[in-house]
């Protein structure tokens, strides 16, 4: 929305404020979502030294109430947060470090304390980020401009196709679009015609509800079908009262000017509350045509409950389309964009200048797949248990998928925001199989075909080189502090956490895929 309505207004210096922060939330969730710990390895490497994580926790916490209080400076005007509460529990996640080195001792702290360096590293970038966010809001007269290449910018951007050929693929009974079509259309025919046999007053209402309630997806539909009842009764009950209370029509004419701002200004937030509302501003004008406006509650909600109903039968019984039935794409996609986001990855640590663009092109995909496949199992959960089939394997794959792409952010973003070596054959070795792994996981699920992989015996080979340099730096900082050079320079420590979470990162990756493959091909052999 930023990028378009740029494009079509041109520069204001509002948009200017909000591009710029959205530019950071995107950097605020991605850094997020790379801080990714496998805690059952933290749980073995910390053991009875978790209280050290407590600064890092709180870190969290104050960052997060900072967001909180920078959001709402969006839209009411107000001083900007003490960013001395920030900046004193950056200072405590450094105390943190130095405590637990000095209590367990170099070299056995020294993994448990670049475990911790990462993490901090992680924690400053926030930082740099909410406090971008902050100087956008403050409003400082040589505050950066946003500038961006118009050619970039466009990438980034997903054109909507009108193709008439778009069209025609869905007079397909395979597509959810047309069974949606069919059912609607059938569902608002038979609320017609029950309206005119029961000869009720303003049918019509029947037919309205039913458009406004139904949806593709039966869980949505149902939710809204309970929150429309039980919003109309709130709205009817209350009007009701007031009825009765007075007969005044100068009282119902301002009520249902009230009651329509409320509900316009509600129904994004709750739908049950401005159902009510919505209610009440009918009832009202209704009330100032009718003077029995006792009978206009009656059939206002007994045709609101006869759509009701109607909308949550038809999407039932009627060409029913369950979401079981439709994860397999969405599963597969996330899969694949994974896979490209990992090979994106990898070219970035070979050259950060030239596939920068690339790989958030390639992120921006996967971040969506992902969103995508979440969505699709928050539909499934709200369909009927008994068309939630294997829901529990389902929910494994969407787990496996979603930690697969928060280690490969964590790889990404540490690439993206430090000065890294170069990359080796053996990290492009791994990557290579743990790519081809993902897509074969996808080619099972998709068409139950079985890719080639690499040899084992060359992956086993690849981790050991990877772990084997860790070790060997580990060793090199031990003969330093033994020879008393106990300060660590910052060269020496930037390799040591780039080795660290490279190679405890591409092992767990490994891992993952292989999971995910298991997983993948018990829920194909279920439905195969």
């Amino acid at each position: 929305m930023l990028f378009e309505g740029r494009k079509r207004s041109g520069r204001s210096h509002s948009n200017e404020r909000r591009l710029l922060i959205f530019i950071s939330l995107v950097d605020i969730f991605e850094l997020a979502l790379a801080n990714s710990l496998d805690y059952s390895k933290i749980d073995s490497l910390f053991g009875l030294h978790k209280t050290h994580l407590k600064s890092f926790k709180k870190m969290n916490k104050v960052m997060g109430n900072h967001l909180i209080t920078l959001s709402e400076l969006l839209i009411k005007k107000g001083e900007l947060p003490d960013i001395d509460l920030l900046n004193k529990a950056a200072k405590k996640t450094e105390q943190a470090i130095l405590e637990y080195v000095d209590q367990v001792g170099l070299p056995k702290a020294r993994e448990g304390a670049i475990t911790l360096r990462n993490l901090q590293d992680y924690q400053k970038q926030l930082v740099q980020e909410v406090k971008a966010i902050r100087r956008v809001l403050s409003k400082v007269k040589d505050n950066s401009k946003a500038r961006l290449k118009t050619q970039e910018s466009k990438q980034f951007l997903t054109s909507q196709e009108y193709n008439f050929n778009i069209l025609l693929q869905h007079f397909s009974f395979n597509s959810p679009m047309l069974r949606h079509a069919l059912r609607l259309s059938s569902a608002i025919v038979f609320g017609f015609l029950l309206g005119s046999l029961l000869d009720l007053k303003n049918a019509y209402w029947i037919i309205l509800t039913i458009i406004v309630i139904m949806r593709p997806n039966y869980g949505l539909t149902k939710e809204r079908s309970k929150n429309r009842i039980i919003g109309t009764i709130i709205g009817a009950v209350i009007a009701t009262s007031i009825i009765l209370i007075t007969k005044n029509t100068t009282v119902y004419m301002v009520l249902a000017v009230v009651s329509l701002t409320f509900a316009f200004s509600l129904i994004q937030q709750s739908y049950k509350v401005g159902a009510a509302f919505i209610t009440l501003n009918i009832v009202f004008v209704y009330a100032l045509i009718d003077p029995n406006a006792f009978l206009v509650v009656q059939y206002r909600v007994i045709d609101t409950i006869l759509g009701a109903i109607i909308a949550v039968l038809a999407n039932y019984l009627l060409f029913p389309s369950w979401e079981y039935k439709n994860l397999d794409a969405v599963i597969v996609d996330v899969m694949l964009s994974n896979s490209a986001y990992l090979e994106a990855t990898k070219n970035l640590y070979h050259n950060k200048k030239e596939n920068s663009l690339a790989y958030k092109l390639s992120r921006k995909k996967a971040f969506l797949a992902m969103s995508n496949l979440n969505a699709a199992f928050q539909r499934l959960t709200q369909d009927p248990r008994s068309k939630q089939k294997e829901s529990a394997l389902i929910y494994e794959m969407v787990t496996l998928n979603h930690t697969v792409l928060s280690a490969i952010a964590s790889i990404g973003t540490y690439i993206l925001n430090h000065k890294t070596t170069s990359a080796s054959e053996e990290f492009d070795t791994i990557i290579a199989d743990i790519t081809t792994s993902l897509k074969q996981a996808a080619s099972k699920l998709e068409s139950n075909e079985t890719l080639t992989v690499s040899e084992e015996k060359e992956i086993v080979q690849a981790h050991e080189k990877l772990q084997k340099r860790y070790a060997y730096l580990s060793q090199k900082r031990d003969i330093a502090i033994q020879a008393g050079q106990t300060q660590i320079d910052t060269k020496t420590l930037l390799n040591l956490q780039e080795a660290h979470l490279i190679s405890n990162q591409l092992l767990w990756l490994k891992s993952l895929s292989i999971n995910l493959n298991n997983v993948t091909l018990k829920y194909t052999s279920v439905f195969n």
